[in-house]
Protein backbone atom coordinates (compact mmCIF):
# COMPACT_ATOMS: atom_id res chain seq x y z
CA UNK A 1 0.00 0.00 0.00
CA UNK A 2 1.27 3.46 -0.85
CA UNK A 3 0.21 6.47 1.17
CA UNK A 4 1.21 9.67 -0.56
CA UNK A 5 0.19 13.14 0.54
CA UNK A 6 -1.41 15.16 -2.22
CA UNK A 7 1.01 18.07 -2.22
CA UNK A 8 1.20 20.29 -5.27
CA UNK A 9 4.86 19.64 -6.23
CA UNK A 10 4.23 15.88 -6.27
CA UNK A 11 1.05 15.93 -8.32
CA UNK A 12 2.99 17.01 -11.40
CA UNK A 13 5.95 14.66 -10.84
CA UNK A 14 6.75 11.14 -11.87
CA UNK A 15 7.20 8.75 -8.95
CA UNK A 16 10.77 7.94 -9.99
CA UNK A 17 11.81 11.47 -9.02
CA UNK A 18 11.07 10.71 -5.36
CA UNK A 19 13.71 9.22 -3.08
CA UNK A 20 12.64 6.08 -1.21
CA UNK A 21 14.33 5.16 2.04
CA UNK A 22 13.79 3.02 5.10
CA UNK A 23 12.15 5.16 7.78
CA UNK A 24 14.00 5.71 11.03
CA UNK A 25 12.71 6.20 14.59
CA UNK A 26 13.10 9.98 14.23
CA UNK A 27 10.54 9.88 11.37
CA UNK A 28 7.72 8.87 13.74
CA UNK A 29 6.06 12.30 13.91
CA UNK A 30 5.92 12.60 10.14
CA UNK A 31 4.74 8.98 9.73
CA UNK A 32 2.00 9.70 12.27
CA UNK A 33 0.95 12.81 10.35
CA UNK A 34 0.88 11.04 6.95
CA UNK A 35 -1.12 8.03 8.16
CA UNK A 36 -3.73 10.12 9.93
CA UNK A 37 -3.98 12.71 7.15
CA UNK A 38 -4.50 9.95 4.57
CA UNK A 39 -7.14 8.24 6.75
CA UNK A 40 -9.30 11.37 6.58
CA UNK A 41 -9.86 10.64 2.88
CA UNK A 42 -11.59 7.40 3.91
CA UNK A 43 -14.00 8.95 6.40
CA UNK A 44 -17.41 7.59 5.50
CA UNK A 45 -15.84 4.60 3.72
CA UNK A 46 -14.23 3.01 6.78
CA UNK A 47 -17.09 1.69 8.92
CA UNK A 48 -18.10 4.24 11.56
CA UNK A 49 -17.40 1.83 14.41
CA UNK A 50 -13.77 1.57 13.21
CA UNK A 51 -13.09 5.12 12.09
CA UNK A 52 -11.77 7.55 14.67
CA UNK A 53 -9.30 10.41 14.82
CA UNK A 54 -6.52 9.96 15.14
CA UNK A 55 -6.99 6.84 13.05
CA UNK A 56 -3.70 5.44 14.38
CA UNK A 57 -2.82 6.80 17.83
CA UNK A 58 0.86 7.47 18.46
CA UNK A 59 1.01 4.59 20.96
CA UNK A 60 -0.22 2.15 18.31
CA UNK A 61 2.28 3.52 15.78
CA UNK A 62 5.12 3.08 18.29
CA UNK A 63 4.17 -0.60 18.58
CA UNK A 64 3.85 -1.04 14.81
CA UNK A 65 7.28 0.49 14.20
CA UNK A 66 8.79 -2.17 16.44
CA UNK A 67 7.09 -4.90 14.39
CA UNK A 68 7.29 -3.76 10.77
CA UNK A 69 9.57 -1.71 8.54
CA UNK A 70 8.19 1.48 7.02
CA UNK A 71 9.61 2.90 3.81
CA UNK A 72 9.15 6.54 3.02
CA UNK A 73 9.05 8.65 -0.10
CA UNK A 74 11.09 11.80 0.27
CA UNK A 75 10.96 14.98 -1.76
CA UNK A 76 13.45 17.79 -1.14
CA UNK A 77 14.39 16.25 2.21
CA UNK A 78 10.80 15.96 3.44
CA UNK A 79 8.96 12.68 4.03
CA UNK A 80 5.84 12.95 1.85
CA UNK A 81 4.58 9.37 1.57
CA UNK A 82 4.80 5.85 2.93
CA UNK A 83 4.98 2.46 1.32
Amino acid sequence: MIILLDTSPIVNMCYYELMIHQCQPNDIDRIYFIINKAAKAYEGVIPADRYHQPYMPIEELEQEIKRITFYGWELNGELVGLE
